[in-house]
Parts: structure tokens; C-alpha cells; sequence
């Protein structure tokens, strides 16, 4: 079995910003008849850390190649096939400027391991979320409302005040000042009574 791998693109979805990988595979075999396998693409880390090594589809990783072939792509394709990965996974664009395509027969045998240059697009930036606070921002209120403010305190009730004592009356005699004794009224004399006989003639 005779393949081609082209045309390997890296691009993000404008939608959901995953990002996806694509190539084209060609089925170059003489004789016409279906080439049937399975294919990985492998991002390698620029620094070499094994942890970095990143398979699509998903799998295993060692020594920087699949653990098991049997987790590939499969494929099937007479003449040729685009050959299409999305992934969602967050991965930093500065740590990969190459990629892989590794071909598998359908016996398991590695029959093309091509590299090439990519640039993986920067991801979207995420939007700030505002921080929350407890009650909602000033221009949720009405335009002429008032904040609700805190019910006023209730005064605490004042003491009735005591009841008026009489005011004792002072008498001259406690303020040191003598009066005259109160002069006794003078015997107004009887008018007289004629006696009997003076009266007759």
C-alpha cells in the first residue's frame, strides 16, 4: 500500500474556537483498489517533553507515537479523502510549530510518518466577566426612584414626668415682716326705743 499525506492545515472555528486540523490523503497504490488503515496527526512540543506530545484522535502516548495503532482514524478511500480532527482542549499555540502524520496499514504497520510546519492560531480572547456585588449597579435602578433606604430608628419612649408638688404659701410671718393687729370693729350703739308713756299726750 503506496500513500500521500498533503496539505496539512491548522485553523479555528470563527463559531465555537475550537481548533482544526485537516490534510489530504491519497491513495497512490497502482492497482485500483481500496486502501483501508488508519492515520493519526501529532503535535510535537517544541522543547521535546514527552507530557506534551499531543495525538488526534486522543490517545496514549510513547516515546512519541501512539501506544496502540488500533486507536487511529480509520480510513478507506480509493483515490483520495480529506481526513479531518476538531479539538476544544485548551493548548498553548507557542509550544507547537510542528505536526505529524503518522499512516497505519490495517495490519498495524507504519507505513508513512510525514512532518510539518504549523502555526496554531491563537485562541479568542475570553470575555471579562464584571465582579458581582451584593445589590444591583446604579443605573439598574429607576431614572427618578430612590435606593430603598433603612427604616429609621423608633425613639425610645421619654419618663412621664412627676407630678407637680403644691407649692407651699409662704406667710408674712415666715418672711420676717410684722403686721399690725387687725383693729376690732367698734360697738355701734342700738338706736333707743320710746318707752309707752312718753308717747302719750
Amino acid at each position: 500500500m503506496v500513500m500521500a499525506v498533503e496539505n496539512l492545515q491548522t485553523e479555528r472555528d470563527s463559531q465555537d474556537d475550537s481548533l482544526r486540523i485537516r490534510f489530504t490523503l491519497k491513495n497512490v497504490n497502482e492497482a485500483i483498489k481500496p486502501a483501508r488503515g488508519r492515520t493519526f496527526v501529532i503535535l510535537d512540543p517544541d522543547d521535546g517533553s514527552p507530557e506534551r506530545y499531543l495525538s488526534y484522535p486522543r490517545t496514549s502516548m510513547v516515546n512519541g507515537k501512539p501506544e496502540s495503532w488500533r486507536s487511529g482514524r480509520y480510513f478507506s478511500i480509493n483515490r483520495f479523502n480529506i481526513i479531518r480532527f476538531k479539538t476544544t482542549e485548551t493548548l498553548n499555540p507557542a509550544l507547537y510549530s510542528e505536526a505529524r502524520v503518522l499512516v497505519y496499514s490495517q495490519d498495524g504497520d507504519l507505513i508513512m510518518d510525514k512532518l510539518f510546519s504549523v502555526v496554531i492560531p491563537e485562541p479568542k480572547p475570553k470575555p471579562v466577566v464584571p465582579a458581582v456585588t451584593d445589590g444591583p449597579p446604579p443605573s439598574a435602578l429607576a431614572p427618578h426612584a430612590e435606593a430603598a433606604q433603612p427604616p429609621a430608628p423608633i425613639p425610645a419612649a421619654e419618663p412621664e414626668p412627676d407630678a407637680a408638688e403644691p407649692v407651699p404659701q409662704s406667710s408674712p410671718a415666715d418672711a420676717g415682716v410684722s403686721l399690725p393687729p387687725n383693729p376690732q370693729p367698734s360697738a355701734v350703739p342700738a338706736p333707743a326705743t320710746p318707752s309707752p308713756a312718753a308717747s302719750q299726750p
